[in-house]
């Protein structure tokens, strides 16, 4: 069972690391913390597009992120950015905020690694079944 997802782009993940010498030029907040990134996350997903161009875009220096944990959207931009991936421990519900976040941010090859961990969950008991059962119904379109 793999509950690591490898980073791909170790360069893209040196973006991250202020030591690297590139300012990060993106500051994402969600509730009270913020998250910094670099402008190469535009080209990530239509959904980072509509953040910065078009007539969905962003009007202030910080983008909020609403209706998520910060948890879910750290391991996004982990994805992103092609750092490793701890999936060991991450619960159903954890899973399900990454997944809604894939969905929202149009960003398939994060779909289909959740996916792939989705297969990896184990059931303990018939309460993880029916809350896997409950929280994939509100995502039926």
């Amino acid at each position: 069972m793999e509950t690591i997802t490898k980073g791909k782009l170790a360069r893209l993940s040196l973006l991250q690391d202020p030591a690297y010498g590139v300012p990060s030029d993106v500051t994402f907040q969600i509730i009270r913390v913020t998250i910094e990134g670099t402008a190469e996350i535009r080209s990530f997903g239509r959904g980072f597009r509509d953040n910065f161009f078009g007539p969905l875009k962003e009007s202030t220096d910080v983008i909020p992120i609403k209706e998520t944990t910060y948890e879910a959207f750290v391991k996004m931009m982990f994805f992103i950015y092609s750092k490793d991936i701890d999936w060991s421990g991450v619960t159903v519900p954890e899973m399900y905020d990454v997944v809604n976040l894939a969905e929202r941010y149009i960003l398939p090859e994060l779909m289909d690694e959740m996916t792939k961990q989705m297969e990896n969950v184990p059931l303990k008991n018939n309460d993880d079944l029916l809350n896997i059962a409950h929280t994939a119904s509100e995502f039926n379109h």
